[in-house]
């Protein structure tokens, strides 16, 4: 039985040539974005009453817009050194 198993495997007319495989690990760092950028963004509150309250009202809605989109702009700066 030894015998043909050797005959099987032993002489061959051709070598055998390894195969290559190619592996791509994907490895997921988290983003460590600052405290200060995730806090939440005060909303204004006001009475209305006159039409310069209504102004005054719609200056510190702008201003919280604008405080969000900074935010949000280093956000996009530091997830880009990241990148990089």
């Amino acid at each position: 039985m030894s015998l043909c198993l050797l005959g099987l495997f032993g002489c061959t007319s051709k070598p055998i040539k390894p195969r290559v495989i190619t592996v791509t690990k994907t490895e997921f760092v988290p983003l460590m974005i600052p405290a200060p950028l995730t806090r939440p963004t005060p909303i204004p509150k006001q009475t209305l009453i006159t039409n310069g309250d209504l102004l005054s009202i719609n200056l510190r809605l702008l201003h919280a817009l604008q405080s969000c989109n900074s935010d949000k702009a280093l956000i996009k700066q530091s997830t880009q050194a990241l990148k990089q």
